[in-house]
């Protein structure tokens, strides 16, 4: 999957941060065995080892290689397709009995047949398979992943999880989330919040009961394996090597996203509760395509909100203050300059949204926008196959770092500060 120059920022999906499975996951709680922090830019380093002695690099590397996700890849396939340089290893999970071995430059098709697991064909009693490969990755349906692939037998089809490092893993998502291109600080910057995001992720087990810590989609951020790792990407999750973003001594959720359209999100705008690290800050910099406009008739918008549930009958008016991010932050506006409260008035009722929600119902960029035209004051009258101009900026939901302002101020600033600008009042804490 290539890259895209515009369209970054995958860690926005409607999942808010606190609706996580009761069967958590938690974070351990034990120090790891390197641990330093840096606190608003500042480096402070804690115990090493027992003896105070700085960890050897074969033993950073052993802790790194502990720490593994499961990621999910694929869920409810009838046929599944895997492939490896080297020999082909497959276990029952259960047992850990080997079930079947292939040899090199081999094809092994996985079916789903009568609720049940089949290798080439002939069907196994087991539920949960590994597939382990001594080459250096595993071809799943033509994708490339490093470490090995999981296979669920699910009562819809088979669900396929890769079992990878936790550094492998950053390697195929900083690729898919931003352009290898880009400076090296942004990408820095991109490696600790993806790190960050899975952990905090794994850590509320939204995923657990479908079998994985997490998904490989925009709902939780774009994993690609290795077809989108370069240089440059590998260069920035080993310089950042086990460093994640942690508040209250726990992983934070590191939301991010293409553009803010000038200011960031506070948390509370967009999922309606606090966590005090996702504050609203200023990100004056942003993509060629910041500025955006849709165009909709009063009849549209009141189609959507029907759709939406929300029927008004005919549209009649529109109430919203103008868009000033110098004066946002009083009225029907959060200090980001987003609609707090959007009215929409028709021939039957009114009904009142917020513009996170209006994103959602009318399919804009970002929830960060301004009625263009036919305004008088804070009133929009509304006519019958009047063209309404909605102006928006930015792209996504505004939450925490934002890739175009990172790339911005990596000019200035290193990835520390950057994540510092993005993220209040957090310290970046080495795992191993």
């Amino acid at each position: 999957m290539a890259a895209s120059f515009i369209l970054f920022g995958s860690a926005f999906s409607y999942a808010s941060p606190y609706k996580g499975n009761n069967q958590k996951v938690f974070f351990p709680k034990k120090k790891p065995v390197t641990q330093t922090e840096t606190v608003q830019g500042k480096e402070k380093s804690g115990q090493m080892t027992k003896d105070n002695k700085a960890p050897e690099k074969s033993e950073q590397k052993k802790n790194e290689a502990v720490l593994k996700l499961n990621v999910g890849l694929l869920t409810g396939q009838h046929s599944v397709v895997i492939e490896a340089d080297g020999e082909i290893v497959v276990r029952d999970m259960t047992s850990g009995k080997v079930l079947n071995k292939f040899s090199k430059k081999n094809t092994v098709n996985f079916t789903y047949k009568s609720r049940q697991l089949c290798i080439n064909g002939k069907a196994i009693s087991a539920k949960k398979v590994v597939v382990e490969t001594e080459s250096e990755a595993i071809t799943v349906s033509g994708d490339e992943y490093r470490g090995e692939i999981v296979l669920l037998n699910g009562s819809n089809g088979i669900t396929v999880v890769n079992r990878v490092t936790l550094e492998d893993y950053v390697k195929g998502v900083v690729g898919t989330e931003m352009s290898p291109d880009w400076p090296a600080e942004a990408l820095k910057a991109q490696a600790v919040a993806a790190r960050t995001f899975s952990l905090y992720t794994k850590n509320e087990g939204k995923h657990y009961g479908d079998g994985y810590d997490i998904c490989a989609t925009t709902h939780c951020q774009v994993y690609g394996g290795t077809e989108d790792e370069s240089p440059t990407v590998t260069k920035a999750v080993d310089d950042t090597c086990g460093q994640i973003l942690t508040y209250g001594g726990e992983p934070i959720y590191a939301a991010f996203h293409t553009d803010s359209g000038g200011r960031t999100a506070a948390c509370r705008e967009v999922w309606g509760g606090e966590l005090a690290y996702l504050a609203s800050v200023s990100d004056p910099v942003g993509s060629p395509s910041r500025h955006w406009q849709v165009i909709l008739t009063g009849e549209q918008i009141a189609a959507k909100l029907k759709a939406a549930g929300k029927d008004v009958g005919t549209l009649k008016k529109i109430t919203l203050s103008s868009l000033n991010l110098s004066k946002a932050g009083s009225g029907d506006r959060y200090a980001s300059g987003r609609p707090a409260k959007i009215v929409f008035t028709g021939s039957s009722r009114s009904i009142t949204i917020n513009g996170t929600q209006a994103r959602s119902i009318f399919g804009l960029k970002s929830a960060l926008f301004d009625f263009g035209n036919g305004r008088k004051e804070n009133d929009m009258t509304v006519k019958n196959g009047q063209k309404i101009v909605i102006d928006g900026y930015g792209f996504g939901h505004g939450l925490g770092l934002s890739q175009w302002g990172a790339k911005a101020m990596s000019a200035k600033n290193d990835y520390k500060e950057i994540l510092n600008h993005y993220y209040t009042g957090v310290n970046i804490t080495k795992l191993y």
